[in-house]
């Protein structure tokens, strides 16, 4: 058996050592790479500069690898490859990334190009070679069909947009065929349109778009004083190589800057919320309208936790056990923000139940403690001895299968910050029915008011979509910030928005309304037609996203965060740059970016960048942030923080805030960067991007953001810090439904009415 075991293996490895021996190595190693220098003779288009230039590269495919060759002069290019390759395909511009898979190479051509006069744009200008042997000349060909517009008017036109009118698909991701006759072949839908610009669009400017026929175009100018024309052309037949003339614009009909027919902005919706006073509750929504999608279910696979008609609110939770293994429990993270350092703290928990009868031990509820590294230090439950316990306010439970108020008074812990509450049971679903049904749960410090003021809400209603009279199409976004500036007029500071057909860092869009509840763009800024951003992306990042503008003193302050790698699913741990603000003292229409600025973590759970993002409220002679980590954090152990700064003092510097240490405050002069180490959280659990306010009518502060696990916006409010900087914050309520409204990642409010109600936009994600 020995014997016939290692045949066997041997007879397996003989074609793994096969295939191993004719793996490719894709770098440029060995005997057969050698350094070669191509003759090349650009493509030849009349009329068109399609040539080289010293320093261009390009993409040689020598049957191993993608290799880079450079350009020494207008007709010779450089690099290594394979020497005994049996052809060697060139694709010109050069893209590391580019693969070459049964002969094709997908490449995109640009929505949005901006070339020089008599030229084709850098990123547009596909040409493809062939050769048998190294020595032979690399001869190009052009790729892509060329749209030629003649522009000789006397305004100063900064953008031109080629729209197809069938729709017909003009740029987007295409398979380049590299052969001695390359073809280019479409990918995808794509889109149909090409937008070209430049400071002073005059001559004969060319746009590359895939070949193919196009019933008729529509060519929409825009000037650099925004002044907008169009003018329509007869269809094409679109040829690979050949030049489409759409003919010589001299004499244009020019519109004011107002789109008569109106847009919607792709992303953002209005929203109006209105609330009514309630009684205080930290735990959560007494009524489980977050329960059971804001919390954590153990084992998942015992239990079958949804919401029910409440008994005395809207809505009650129940759970049905499914199995015999262990127990069955659902716990919800909240932050004990009544902390001391000497006695004890007397916890007090209430709540509504009924059980399934003739159970005996399949019904409790209760508390978990955590040290403050995070480890579960003592839990306190309430649960049944045995039937004959069964008592009314205390904690044992009936099993008539009615509901009963219980109350829970011996929770004593110590310079505790934070724990979860837990709801759960025991018992064999096979021997008697095992379910219970809670409603009504709070928590709070033994002498607290739970009648003290708070919020529920009452409605929130779209109000509609914001549109826009610009010419410019809002495509989509990925954030939207909204303000009232100091004329009333609403403003939008967007960042990575798709505006026609390209990705733009960040815009900043006016309206004419003073009216928050019905919003139309009517101008983006702009200069000489570029978009303008509100401070460059430097470094690694990849954008910056503004999180919260405010006005104070005469100032707009405008706080963002640099982002350099962003996974939508991945939500809790997003890479960012720094975070601080960018200031405008001539309302919103340049700004300059703060020299001091907050450290960011490259990921969330370091100790640093506490407040990646942030948000900012003034009142009561200070700017509160309440801030976290980029990303949201939808589970337990989310934490959220807080600083304050002191009216007059600069609160774009990081070292002019106190920050919260549980108790009191730090100085953020006095220990710098320390201060921020060490500050301890407000909040726990759940998190996202905030929004916070203060709302006069209810004499409360109201926090925004967004929940995943609640599938929708929530908001806690709190009548703020006591003297030592202890938030007692309300537990989540359900504000918006993404069911409702899309699935809205952040809000921004516009305006709190006299009768407390706030309109907001939400960036819809």
């Amino acid at each position: 058996m020995k014997t016939r075991t290692i045949l066997i293996l041997a007879a397996i490895a003989i074609p793994l050592v096969s295939c191993n021996k004719d793996k490719v190595d894709p770098t440029p190693a060995g005997p057969d790479y050698q350094e070669i220098t191509f003759k090349a003779k650009a493509a030849a288009i009349e009329g068109v500069d399609l040539g080289f230039k010293t320093g261009d590269a390009l993409s040689i495919f020598d049957g191993k690898a993608n290799q880079k060759f450079t350009a020494t002069s207008a007709t010779e290019f450089k690099g290594t490859a394979n020497a005994k390759a049996e052809a060697f395909y060139a694709l010109y511009p050069y893209n590391a990334e580019y693969k070459r898979t049964s002969g094709k190479v997908p490449v995109t051509i640009p929505s949005a190009q901006a070339p020089e006069a008599g030229k084709v744009a850098a990123g547009a200008n596909y040409q493809v070679a062939y050769a048998t042997s190294a020595t032979e000349e690399l001869k190009f060909t052009f790729v892509p069909a060329l749209l030629k517009l003649n522009v000789a008017t006397d305004k100063t036109i900064v953008s031109i947009t080629v729209q197809a009118d069938g729709e017909e698909a003009l740029t987007g991701s295409c398979n380049v065929e590299l052969s001695a006759t390359p073809k280019c072949e479409k990918l995808s839908e794509g889109l149909g349109k090409v937008t070209i610009t430049g400071s002073d669009i005059k001559g004969a400017y060319y746009a590359s778009v895939f070949p193919g026929k196009v019933s008729g175009f529509t060519v929409s100018f825009t000037a650099s004083d925004d002044f907008h024309a169009e003018a329509k052309v007869a269809g094409a037949e679109l040829t690979s190589g050949a030049v489409a003339d759409l003919g010589t614009f001299n004499t244009l009909n020019w519109m004011e800057p107002v789109n008569p027919n109106p847009t919607n902005v792709a992303g953002a919706v209005l929203m109006k919320a209105s609330f009514n006073v309630a009684d205080f509750n930290m735990v959560g929504d007494g009524g489980f309208e977050d329960y059971p999608r804001d919390t954590w279910k153990w084992p998942n696979e015992n239990v079958e936790a949804y919401l029910i008609d409440g008994y005395n609110s809207p809505k009650a939770l129940r759970m049905d056990r499914i199995s015999t293994d262990g127990m069955t429990n659902l716990e919800q993270g909240m932050v004990w923000t009544k902390v001391q350092t000497e006695g004890d703290i007397k916890w007090v928990m209430e709540f509504d139940a009924r059980v399934s009868k003739t159970s005996n031990v399949d019904f409790y509820s209760g508390f978990g403690f955590f040290d403050a590294f995070g480890n579960w230090w003592r839990e306190v439950n309430g649960h049944p001895g045995s039937p004959a316990d069964v008592v009314e306010n205390g904690r044992f439970f009936h099993d008539d299968e009615q509901w009963h108020h219980y109350v829970l008074e011996d929770f004593n812990y110590r310079s505790q910050c934070w724990g979860t509450v837990h709801v759960g049971m025991w018992g064999d679903p096979n021997v008697n029915p095992c379910w219970s049904e809670y409603d009504n749960v709070v928590v709070y410090p033994l002498g607290y008011d739970i009648k003290g003021t708070s919020t529920e809400p009452k409605s929130a209603t779209v109000l509609g979509a914001i549109t826009n009279a610009t010419y410019d199409q809002v495509d989509g976004l990925g954030k939207v910030v909204a303000w009232m500036d100091t004329d009333g007029k609403v403003k939008f500071a967007f960042s990575d928005v798709v505006i026609n057909g390209t990705t733009v860092p960040t815009a900043i869009a006016e309206t004419q309304s003073t009216d928050p509840t019905s919003i139309q763009i009517s101008k983006f800024l702009k200069s000489e037609g570029t978009f303008s951003e509100i401070i460059p992306v430097e470094g690694d990042a990849t954008s910056v996203v503004p999180d919260d503008v405010f006005i104070l003193g005469g100032k707009t302050y405008l706080h963002y965060y640099g982002m350099y790698d962003l996974n939508p699913d991945f939500t809790l741990n997003w890479k960012t740059d720094k975070s601080g603000f960018a200031v405008s003292e001539d309302n919103g229409k340049t700004w300059t970016a703060a020299p001091n600025t907050w450290a960011a973590s490259a990921w969330a759970n370091n100790n640093d960048g506490k407040f990646s993002n942030a948000t900012f409220v003034n009142h009561d002679g200070y700017t509160y942030m309440i801030g976290s980590h980029a990303g949201r954090d939808n589970w337990l152990w989310g934490k959220s923080y807080a600083g304050r700064v002191a009216d007059g003092k600069d609160l774009t510097d990081p070292k002019a805030y106190e920050y919260y240490t549980n108790p009191g405050w730090t100085d953020g002069a006095t220990d710098g960067e320390w201060a921020i180490q060490f500050i301890d959280h407000i909040l726990q659990g759940d998190r996202g991007t905030y929004e916070i306010i203060w709302n006069p009518k209810f004499e409360l502060y109201q926090l925004f953001y967004r929940a995943d696990a609640a599938q929708g916006v929530v908001y806690r409010d709190s009548k703020g810090p006591d003297a030592e900087g202890h938030w007692l914050w309300s537990g989540p309520k359900l504000l918006t439904k993404d069911e409702d409204t899309g699935v809205i990642g952040a809000i921004s409010v516009l305006k709190v009415e006299d009768d407390g109600s706030v309109i907001f936009v939400g960036s819809i994600i």
